[in-house]
């Protein structure tokens, strides 16, 4: 009894790489709106070293951004100021306020079952 195979791998490839693209747009949306959440917060005063940045005028927040490249399967979160960079690492000046690695460490857990989800 002969057995007839379809081989359908394009269309198999297709279908994870649209699910995988659906999966990190879920996992970068909850990095973003964390990252959001927790830099939206004001202060009269300065942030502690050690936190979140407090929202003091509004610009690093609004430097906050995602940029997609679906070719590449590639989600960037960030900010597009050197304010950003200065929070997060410090200066001579200044201790660091990080606000990207921290956020990475809560939001770990949630980002890698968004991930897994390959229904």
């Amino acid at each position: 009894m002969a057995t007839r195979l379809t081989w359908n791998g394009t269309a198999a490839q297709k279908h994870v790489t649209a699910m995988a693209w659906r999966n990190l747009n879920k996992a970068a949306m909850i990095l973003f709106t964390h990252i959001k959440a927790k830099v939206s917060l004001p202060g009269p005063a300065p942030s502690r070293a050690g936190n979140y940045p407090h929202k003091q005028v509004g610009s690093f927040r609004g430097s906050l951004t995602v940029d997609h490249n679906r070719r590449k399967l590639r989600i960037r979160v960030g900010s597009s100021s050197i304010l950003g960079f200065w929070l997060e690492l410090g200066t001579r000046y200044m201790k660091r306020r990080p606000w990207m690695s921290k956020a990475l460490r809560e939001k770990m857990g949630a980002m890698k079952r968004a991930m897994g989800r390959f229904a």
